[in-house]
């Protein structure tokens, strides 16, 4: 079966406190946490990081001329080196197992009265897995640092799985410092051992050093990280002897060094197996390089196929795959061997769609489904047994309310409800048998913004996780919920994420930072399972357990998987997401200040108007808009809201959102019609309510589009109209264009109209 598995990586261009060992560690502390909400399972520090690499040859050239103020020095830095072992690893070492993440970090290593340039590896659980002294001194940091020896120069087995840009499957790690990188025998000792990532940290902020890793990337068909340090003359002690008045070193103009003076401009990016730039260098700040959303949402998951070279995912429309011999279909079905068995347990179209999701939601792995009812499902229904419940804010989506008032009870699942999303009222619901809290990033359809931060404090007080459906923040690109705290994300990828009406399906995304064993509460993660002879899930699989037991329990017995074909107009949805959502948050917004100020619409709800009572909180939670829907109220009789929607000509009345055209629908009729009338009141239904899921069109247009509706539905006379409801638009749409041939006859068949 395929691992399926998913690892960010983050490259932290920084500058130490030079000379500082304490303040160093601390501030590779806090890095480390910054990168972990950032996703990052792997971490990459500079060379010489712990405390400071040898700078200017002025500063070699004074430790090595034997005199008083060159010992001075080589103390000065030998007490700023770190031995090991130490308390300085200890706490490095206690980092690493905290996050449950890889810290790979550049120190100078003090032993006896030598000094080394070494890089160590430290893994999930804090120990070294790698020690490696650089081979050879470059220069004259041969005055200063020792040889180190060839015992280090190796790779190691880490449970890091394969994904495109710093997210990638791959299981091997070397590390190999600054210009030994140019040693060709090093390097094809390193590939000869199946490296994967190569990890490449540097003082060398020469853009030749750029080239030569993008080389030394397609040489070694690898992922490669390099990360530099990125530090001025103020980063040093004013004592330092190349940066004093009296000393002859002078900066690159040829002055006297001043404060603000780039000693290291820095340069980390990462490269891909073919060579490419999957980053951009940073220069002349610090700074954690890592892909931007845009990229990852076009290139994340996969690479160029490197037998044919087809550059587009391929789709694989095949039900199952053929085994080599009678060992690999016993491996695959074990699940100790990767690769694929049936397409309802894996395919690569679909795991291309699942690593690239969980790269844009910073999850650790995912599930790709046939909607996000079975989404949302699946994810439930590992947390919780029988006779548990979860709690749910009741502003929810109405097919959702119904799955969870109605279904779930056949399973013996409760739901408790909470009325809006006060942190404090979910606290006070939470009882011995419950197992989950359940929100939406923006409720449907009232629109109001959770405290996401502050109710997954509330869970994990409680030893529970955060589930959050992350539909209305269009495929991570408004909001990234695992950031702020959330521990498992749904989708319905029918919406934003396909952005164009045509494909069903949804994903669970395992944000890869909740310790199933720590409550007690989860022995499915925890217990022998039935179905495996016996494993475990939370030992087998640690902090993805969540991703690997949808797949291998939920789906290989429910069932419900997603279609390859559709998987593959998802990734061309997922290609665009950027473009549509900036487009569709502006016209949302247009259109929210538009209607507030009509005579028709008695009210709007839209968290980006600051007449929301979250529109502060929206801001933090949604930085980049506040969402491509919103719901306002119709100042009329019933009748009248009806024939607002029936009146619409270019926006099209159904049950969906996310499309790039423009949607309207009336929910207390149609997507919440199944619930009593006081529960659609309770979650904010009401009879006067339109929900608009706006599109791309031009913004003019749409709103001409609803001016002729409130028109036509008498709620607004023609002459009182601000604008010209008659627009060509409007006779394009309704027949004048779409109903003809490009020679101007009807379409075969039809009079010239659309229906």
């Amino acid at each position: 079966m395929s691992s399926n598995k998913v690892v960010k990586v983050a490259a932290v261009q920084a500058a130490p406190v030079s000379f500082n060992l304490e303040k160093s560690v601390e501030k590779l502390t806090q890095l480390t946490a910054e990168a972990v909400k950032g996703g990052a399972e792997l971490i990459v520090f500079p060379e010489a990081f712990l405390s400071a690499y040898p700078w200017r040859y002025a500063f070699d050239a004074t430790i090595g001329a034997r005199e008083p103020r060159g010992r001075e020095w080589y103390r000065k830095y030998y007490d700023s080196a770190v031995a090991i072992p130490s308390p300085e690893i200890d706490i490095i070492a206690e980092t690493a197992r905290t996050h449950n993440v890889y810290v790979e970090v550049g120190i100078i290593e003090k032993e006896g009265g030598t000094l080394y340039c070494t890089a160590l590896l430290f893994g999930r659980d804090g120990s070294i897995l790698l020690k490696h002294r650089k081979l050879i001194p470059t220069a004259a940091e041969r005055l200063v640092w020792g040889r180190g020896a060839g015992d280090g120069l190796g790779v190691v087995q880490t449970d890091i799985g394969k994904r495109y840009t710093l997210v990638l499957v791959l299981t091997t790690l070397p590390s190999h410092n600054s210009w030994e990188n140019y040693m060709p025998a090093a390097r094809m000792a390193l590939y000869q051992q199946g490296i994967e990532i190569y990890l490449a940290p540097t003082a060398d902020d020469l853009e030749t050093w750029t080239a030569s890793m993008q080389h030394i990337a397609k040489e070694g068909r690898c992922f490669l990280v390099t990360v530099n340090a990125m530090t001025k003359v103020s980063d040093f002690p004013v004592d330092y002897p190349p940066f004093t008045p009296e000393h002859p070193d002078r900066n690159p103009d040829g002055e006297q060094w001043k404060a603000d003076d780039i000693v290291n401009r820095g340069g980390s990016f990462i490269a891909g197996p073919l060579g490419t730039r999957l980053t951009e260098p940073l220069w002349d700040k610090e700074g954690i390089v890592e892909p931007g959303f845009d990229t990852v949402a076009v290139h994340g998951g996969q690479e160029p196929d490197p037998i044919n070279g087809s550059r587009a995912v391929p789709l694989y429309q095949t039900s199952a795959y053929n085994f080599t011999d009678a060992a690999d279909g016993a491996g695959k079905f074990a699940w100790s061997k990767e690769g694929y068995v049936y397409t309802r347990m894996g395919n690569p179209t679909n795991t291309v769609f699942e690593n690239r999701m969980a790269m844009l939601e910073g999850g650790v792995g995912a599930v790709a489904t046939a909607s996000g009812h079975a989404a949302q499902f699946m994810a439930l229904t590992q947390c919780c047994e029988p006779g548990h419940n979860f709690i749910s804010t009741s502003w929810l989506y109405g097919g959702s309310f119904n799955q969870f008032r109605v279904y779930l009870k056949k399973f013996h699942i409760q739901v408790k409800w909470v009325v809006g999303n006060d942190p404090a009222k979910f606290d006070e619901a939470i009882d011995e048998n419950t197992r989950a809290i359940y929100i939406e990033t923006i409720s449907n359809p009232k629109h109001s913004v959770p405290d996401i931060p502050a109710i997954a404090a509330v869970a994990h007080k409680h030893g529970i996780p955060l589930i959050v459906d992350n539909t209305f923040g269009m495929g991570g690109y408004l909001s990234q919920p695992i950031k702020l705290g959330a521990d498992i994300v749904t989708h319905s990828a029918t919406k934003w994420i396909g952005g164009h009406g045509t494909s069903m399906g949804g994903i669970v995304i395992d944000g890869g930072h909740f310790d199933w064993s720590a409550s007690g509460k989860f022995p499915g993660f925890t217990e022998p399972a039935e179905g495996y002879h016996g494993m475990r899930f939370w030992e087998t699989y640690g902090y993805k357990a969540l991703a690997a037991k949808v797949r291998m329990d939920s789906m290989r017995d429910l069932g419900p998987c997603l279609s390859p074909f559709n998987a593959w107009l998802f990734l061309q949805g997922l290609e665009t997401l950027s473009l549509r959502g900036a487009r569709t948050v502006e016209n949302t917004q247009k259109l929210g200040e538009w209607l507030e100020a009509h005579p028709c619409v008695s009210w709007v709800l839209y968290p980006g108007l600051k007449s929301h009572p979250d529109y502060e909180l929206a801001k933090k939670i949604l930085p980049k808009g506040a969402g491509g829907v919103l719901t306002f109220g119709v100042a009329g009789k019933v009748e009248q809201v009806r024939a607002v929607v029936d009146n619409l000509k270019m926006t099209s009345h159904l049950a969906n959102v996310g499309d790039c055209k423009t949607l309207i629908i009336h929910p207390w009729v149609t997507t919440h019609q199944q619930m009593p009338d006081e529960e659609k009141i309770k979650g904010g239904v009401t009879p006067d309510l339109l929900r608009v899921s706006l599109g791309i069109e031009d913004f003019e247009d749409i709103k001409r589009d609803f001016e002729q509706a409130f028109v036509a539905a008498g709620l607004l006379k023609a002459e009182k109209s601000s604008v010209d409801p008659f627009s060509k638009a409007m006779d394009l749409v309704s027949g004048g264009f779409m109903g003809k041939l490009s020679t101007g006859a009807p379409r075969p068949g039809t009079d010239g109209t659309i229906g």
